[in-house]
């Protein structure tokens, strides 16, 4: 695979014989990343927007994930309905997902339906309208969200193990959390924006739709904001040296028959953007890949002393920590 940097506003990351990745930075500022696959029928695109729940203040703590659910509840020119039924009635689907860093939109459909899933897409990250009585409404379904997620002891030991070593840090909140109050979203801009795109054809532009739409003529290209990570609200992490989280069951079922536990007795791991965070993830894929059966890891727990039915590492790297 070859792999070239232009820094111009469009070029070729790489072309290959079994993929080419194109690069191009529309006048608004936003980034669009597509990805030819002549072997699928299928196109995935998406918008990922370098806002999440670390972005947050005390203040604002959740606001992240809930505007997650209210763009999904109408734009100017479509109501929830148009925009649930667009993707249906192709055989489509959409969703989003709210992250530490990042909060991502996207959508799967047939090549054929690419330019609506990116009209559709990109009419909701844009001109979506936040209705009061919506918000009320979308409230109590993130709070059965959430209570399904206590349910769940591995989301809750892992919840307990983050606020542990990252302790007093946003990066140790959960993402979904529902808002002690109101309040605005932290600041969103094209340049802090990255649209992609992968499917069997070859674009030398952005795919139809994505750059047609007439509301990214409103968004700015100029940052608002420092790089996530940087952000006077998100200053650098100082993980603790040793965590250890335990628990035998979900928040609202009581006792579970097992337990669910997360370790880490080493926290000088690379930071996200220095050499060796290429390395790090062959290394700990050498000693027990990510839920692998052949790991070392599995083979020792449960194949050669039956102690577990799942066992598994894994690394969280962060832009800065």
């Amino acid at each position: 695979m070859r792999i070239t940097i232009h820094p111009t506003t469009e070029g070729v990351l790489n072309d290959d014989a079994y993929s080419t990745v194109r690069r191009t930075v529309l006048p608004s500022g936003v980034r669009v990343l597509t990805e030819q696959m002549p072997g699928v029928r299928s196109v995935t695109i998406g918008y990922w927007i370098a806002v999440g729940s670390r972005d947050e203040a005390d203040h604002q703590y959740g606001s992240t994930h809930f505007l997650e659910h209210l763009l999904f509840k109408g734009t100017r020119t479509r109501s929830a309905l148009d925009i649930a039924a667009a993707f249906d009635t192709v055989g489509g689907e959409s969703n989003a997902m709210t992250g530490k860093e990042s909060t991502c939109y996207y959508a799967r459909v047939l090549d054929t339906d690419l330019p609506m899933a990116a009209e559709v897409l990109t009419d909701l990250v844009t001109s979506a309208v936040i209705d009061p009585d919506e918000m009320e409404t979308e409230r109590g379904v993130i709070l059965e969200e959430l209570a399904m997620d206590e349910d769940d002891p591995t989301d809750v030991v892992h919840e307990r193990f983050s606020e542990q070593v990252l302790s007093g840090h946003p990066l140790g909140y959960p993402s979904a959390a529902p808002p002690k109050r109101s309040s605005p979203h932290p600041a969103t801009t094209s340049s802090t924006t990255t649209g992609a795109g992968t499917g069997p054809r070859s674009w030398s532009s952005p795919p139809p739709g994505a750059s047609t739409t007439t509301s990214w003529s409103a968004w700015s290209p100029r940052r608002s904001r420092p790089a996530t990570g940087t952000s006077a609200a998100a200053e650098s992490p100082q993980p603790a040296e040793w965590g250890r989280a335990d628990h035998p069951g979900g928040r609202r079922s009581g006792q579970a028959p097992q337990e669910h536990r997360a370790v880490t007795g080493d926290h000088r791991r690379p930071r996200a953007r220095r050499r060796r965070r290429g390395p790090l993830r062959p290394v700990a894929d050498a000693r027990h890949p990510r839920g692998g059966m052949s790991s070392r890891l599995f083979q020792e727990v449960r194949e050669r002393r039956g102690l577990a039915y799942n066992t598994y590492s894994f690394s969280a790297p962060y832009t800065d920590a």
